[in-house]
């Protein structure tokens, strides 16, 4: 791949004041004040600055859910799960309100769209305002109309609907207005390379017959074939769009800026190898220039974006560099996705890209109001991306510098969607989880911890195991009280957390009350039969055993021995030996000799090697035994 760039893109040159009214007091005769009035220069105010003031001057409460969901505080979502149904009902409970027509005079914005059949009462006008608020297949239906009717359509109004079309595939594009549709409506994305080339594109469709019709009424073919070509290049129709591409070139049609982009957008997909796709790049570059054709920010991020389909490819990084160093010298500054695209064609470089994202963020700090405006379609992909790259490379300090950019002003608006929200915290926190001690990340944790972050299965098992390597005994009560809320209530979760507060319990006879309390709070979930997809191990009954002597809860413990027993069959797994050993200690203690001897029939039933040994402590307690009593004994005994 050649990284000489230079010359390829053609050299391009680059109300009255109102004053506030002044009440003028007289001066007293004494004062020696003879210094002139200055007015300040008015500051103009916008209808919620004060607004904007008052909520300047109160912190953000970590333990608050998003105030969406402030309608009812006893219903507020803890799982991600309830986080997406509650958001996504308020919303169908707002479209549903669209049908109750009371607003007088009528506000347009709060009444559903109107539904069109070919009694309607239509013309160019109704067809004008449906381009405008882009009601895609509104527009379509009218237009079918309009012609059935015999009613003419203005060549210009073609164009207008041809390019709509074809831009959003004969689609309605999702309101803006429907915040959190939008927000959730993307789950995990599939692999960026089958997602990128996939065809959506609808073949035969309204958008190719509305072009054959502007081409036979005179319609401008440069105009309706751009329109067209670039459609079909967005949606995936490639074959097609290369064909037709050719054709107007040599029919002499004029493309425009939006064509290239599209092409150089797709160059890997036009091309079998890295090497031919750069060289098709640049031929495209240089065809620009032949045209006299300006290059615009959607060339250099779609020019970015196919290197990174490239980045293993060592000659995209310079390649990368020097388109940078070519646009700026044509005035055209990179946004965030241009930083976002250089981060993933970096990022097998760790030292590169370390300092690829420090100066992108000392410079976004430098600049922020001008920097941090959305001006690409994948802005909001920098800060997750970015955050991404740090926890691999596992500098803590430049996360902290990128956490707080982002927090800064409105820049929380460029996070993305759910699954980007998500993505970002979880790279945070594992960083912040691998360099902090354990009460300092939990600090961290109480303070995004519901509001902005639910953190996935998957974390809290890490979180747990941090508490285990680093002894952190007194948040075990903490996490399992999160795990119920944020319905992470899975066997393998459950059973690592009763294993770790049992190492609690021996490290620290302190932590016995509290930790009895997390297993009989297990065992009332388990029992009630809330979560029937979960069902005991014999181990993690072997640790509720276990955590509940340790806490003097011994009625309890024998509930939890009963179910041992008589549901012995159906358990999978047994508990372990201290667990039994630690129960019928207990028992003796207080010569409850039936439970002990109960708990050592149980292990001669199953055939555990540790009988004799459990037995060989009832016998030598001390304890005095009644005839039954003795005769269990016996018969254990005649066993060995």
């Amino acid at each position: 791949m050649n990284s000489n760039f230079r010359l390829l893109l053609p050299a391009v040159q680059s109300s009255k004041a109102k004053v506030p009214i002044i009440r003028a007091f007289p001066k007293c005769a004494y004062s020696s004040d003879t210094g002139d009035i200055k007015i300040p220069k008015r500051i103009p105010r916008g209808p919620t600055d004060i607004l904007k003031a008052l909520s300047s001057c109160v912190g953000v409460d970590p333990t608050a859910a998003h105030y969406k969901f402030h309608d009812d505080p006893y219903l507020m979502p803890y799982s991600n799960p309830n986080k997406r149904a509650y958001a996504l009902s308020q919303e169908a409970g707002r479209k549903a309100a669209l049908w109750h027509k009371v607003a007088d005079p009528m506000i347009e914005a709060y009444v559903p769209t109107q539904a069109f059949t070919d009694e309607s009462t239509v013309n160019e006008d109704v067809l004008a305002s449906l381009i405008s608020k882009q009601q895609v297949t509104d527009v379509m239906t009218v237009y079918g109309i309009l012609k059935k009717r015999g009613n003419d359509v203005s060549v210009e109004l073609k164009q207008k609907i041809l390019e709509l079309t074809c831009f959003y595939n004969s689609t309605d594009p999702l309101s803006e207005e429907w915040v959190e549709e939008n927000w959730f409506r993307h789950g995990k994305p599939t692999g960026r390379v089958s997602q990128f080339s996939k065809k959506t594109w609808k073949d035969g469709g309204f958008a190719e017959k509305l072009f054959d019709e502007i081409i036979e009424t005179g319609g401008n073919v440069d105009k309706a074939s751009c329109a067209l070509i670039t459609g079909m290049i967005i949606h995936g129709q490639l074959d097609e769009a290369w064909k037709r591409f050719e054709e107007c070139k040599q029919k002499g049609v004029k493309m425009n800026t939006d064509v290239y982009n599209a092409l150089i957008s797709k160059a890997t997909s036009l091309r079998d190898s890295h090497d031919m796709a750069w060289q098709f790049i640049m031929q495209t570059l240089t065809e620009m220039k032949h045209y006299g054709l300006r290059p615009n920010l959607t060339t250099l991020n779609n020019v970015l974006q196919s290197l990174e389909m490239m980045a293993s490819n060592r000659s995209s990084r310079p390649n990368a560099l020097n388109t940078i160093a070519e646009f700026q010298a044509l005035g055209i500054k990179p946004s965030l996705a241009s930083f976002a695209h250089l981060i993933r064609i970096f990022q097998k470089d760790k030292r590169q890209m370390l300092g690829l994202i420090l100066s992108t963020i000392e410079e976004l700090e430098a600049n922020s109001e001008a920097l941090m405006t959305p001006r690409a379609r994948d802005d909001n992909q920098f800060f997750v991306r970015a955050m991404e790259s740090i926890n691999h490379c596992g500098d803590r300090v430049l996360a902290d510098r990128l956490d707080s950019l982002l927090h800064h002003a409105k820049n929380y608006s460029l996070i993305g969607n759910s699954h980007s929200e998500s993505v970002y915290y979880r790279n945070y926190f594992l960083l912040v989880l691998g360099t902090e001690e354990i009460d300092d990340f939990m600090d961290f944790y109480g303070k995004y911890v519901p509001t902005l972050y639910i953190p996935e299965i998957s974390i809290m098992q890490e979180v747990i195991k941090s508490v285990e390597v680093q002894m952190g005994w007194k948040h075990i009560p903490k996490l399992w009280g999160d795990i119920i809320l944020f319905e992470h209530l899975r066997a393998e979760t459950i059973s690592y957390l009763l294993s770790v507060a049992v190492q609690a319990i021996m490290d620290d006879s302190d932590h016995s009350k509290a930790m009895g309390d997390v297993a009989w709070s297990v065992w009332e979930k388990i029992e009630s039969g809330y979560l029937k997809q979960l069902s005991w191990t014999g181990e993690m009954l072997g640790d509720v055993l276990t955590l509940l002597v340790a806490a003097q809860e011994l009625a309890k413990a024998h509930i939890v021995m009963d179910k041992i027993d008589r549901h012995q069959n159906s358990i999978t797994g047994e508990p372990l030996p201290h667990s039994f050993e630690r129960y019928i200690q207990a028992c003796l203690e207080v010569a409850n000799v039936d439970a002990a001897l109960r708990c050592v029939r149980h292990c001669d039933a199953r055939g555990r090697l540790e009988t004799e040994q459990l037995l060989s402590k009832i016998t030598n307690s001390g304890l005095t035994f009644d005839g039954p009593q003795q005769r269990v004994i016996g018969e254990i005994q005649r066993k060995f």
